[in-house]
């Protein structure tokens, strides 16, 4: 086994310089006297099927010394014409992605040098490699930021990373890309975020994100969508997703009021922007949770004034409570929200005949004092069950 082992390392050089090596080799043209009849060999090269061999003669020869300027002019010429015929030939026949490779790191002028790449990353995808065509892309943009395909660029990205994140597991259920495909639409909002089919990209993202429970996350590419592609068809669903994902992030009964907040707002400019969209059911079961929400914070706060005898703070938080229980139509949380303003106003009253506080937490501002856990309401919030409509 040794013997194997150890032969297997020697080789194993070689076969990685094997997989690294380019399709152009190297050619020695000479001198410059030799030049104008190493074009004439390339062309006839080309002429007869062989573009790779007729390459390789222009690379050689444009890298030869002492060249006139015109002489270099009409290599340069030729080297150009020679790859884009080979470029265009071989994205008609949809084979020579590696080629195509090589080809776009020659040092050829920007617009042939994109070009190859982005049509071998089209090639890469077709053949079912996408992780392998965003990774020809990502490079392309290192080398040639700004370059004129992005357009074409950032849509084969994207169908890559929607691919990799869709795929179905491989083998045994495992070996899945999602993981890749996450990374490539990352790349692709950062990269190209207005172009076309960007909007799908921030999408699935939202929706990664949101199966993974990163709902701030989530929020973000929804945001990001809107902002950047808001007359996208896809624009009005993300709109209705981003005060859900606000929602579902506010696991706890001690709710950030301003997430709350900012979804309520969020959800009546759907509302009123929206009415009538396959949509507003689901975002009206949303609206009914989220004041729901709202309400059951506000009766927690007003409980814990009670409790402490602050009779300024339970009055303003149990009138703020039914007023917005009356908006759900629920009839417990109506109730609910009346019984603790009655016994805010009772505390108020007592607390005005016996002059007994005078404390600095019975002031408009005093909130600002609370301590950062509450006590839990008494009603346990859950998903949908309860919300009304507004």
């Amino acid at each position: 086994m040794r013997p194997l082992r150890s032969l297997a390392l020697a080789l194993l050089p070689l076969a990685l310089g094997a997989c690294a090596s380019s399709t152009f080799g190297k050619v020695d043209v000479g001198s410059a006297a030799a030049v104008p009849a190493a074009v004439q060999q390339a062309l006839a090269e080309e002429q007869a099927g062989n573009a790779t061999r007729a390459i390789d003669l222009l690379q050689a020869a444009r890298g030869v010394r002492d060249l006139s300027v015109e002489e270099r002019i009409q290599v340069e010429s030729h080297l150009e014409q020679v790859t884009e015929r080979r470029i265009l030939a071989l994205e008609q026949a949809g084979t020579g992605a590696k080629e195509l490779e090589d080809i776009s790191e020659l040092s050829l002028p920007t617009p042939l040098a994109v070009l190859a790449g982005v049509v071998a990353a089209r090639q890469r995808l077709d053949a079912g490699r996408p992780y392998k065509a965003y990774k020809v892309l990502a490079d392309l943009e290192l080398r040639f930021p700004t370059h004129p395909q992005r357009g074409a660029a950032g849509e084969i990205a994207v169908e890559a990373g929607l691919r990799m994140t869709l795929e179905p597991k491989r083998f045994l259920g495992f070996f899945t890309l999602r993981d890749e495909g996450l990374e490539t639409l990352e790349w692709v909002v950062i990269t190209y975020p207005s172009e076309p089919r960007c909007d799908e990209a921030y999408f699935r993202l939202g929706e990664l994100y949101a199966a993974d429970r990163r709902f701030r996350l989530s929020v973000q590419r929804y945001e990001e969508l809107v902002q950047w592609h808001y007359a996208s068809p896809l624009s009005i669903e993300a709109q209705a997703r981003i005060p859900r994902m606000r929602l579902a992030g506010l696991e706890s009964p001690e709710y950030d009021r301003r997430e709350l907040v900012r979804a309520r707002a969020e959800l009546e400019q759907w509302l009123q922007n929206h009415a009538g969209q396959p949509q507003e059911e689901r975002v009206r079961l949303d609206y009914g949770d989220c004041l729901r929400r709202l309400v059951l914070s506000d009766q927690g706060i007003a409980r814990f004034y009670l409790r402490i005898g602050r009779p300024f703070g339970a009055q303003l938080h149990a009138q703020r409570a039914l007023d917005v229980a009356r908006l759900t139509g629920d009839g417990e949380l109506v109730k609910g929200s009346e019984a603790l303003l009655v016994r805010a106003n009772e505390l108020a009253e007592r607390v005005a005949r016996e002059g007994e506080f005078k404390g600095f937490l019975d002031r408009p501002d005093a909130e600002e004092a609370l301590p950062e856990a509450l006590p839990s309401p008494d009603v346990t919030v859950g998903g949908d069950e309860g919300g009304g409509q507004p």
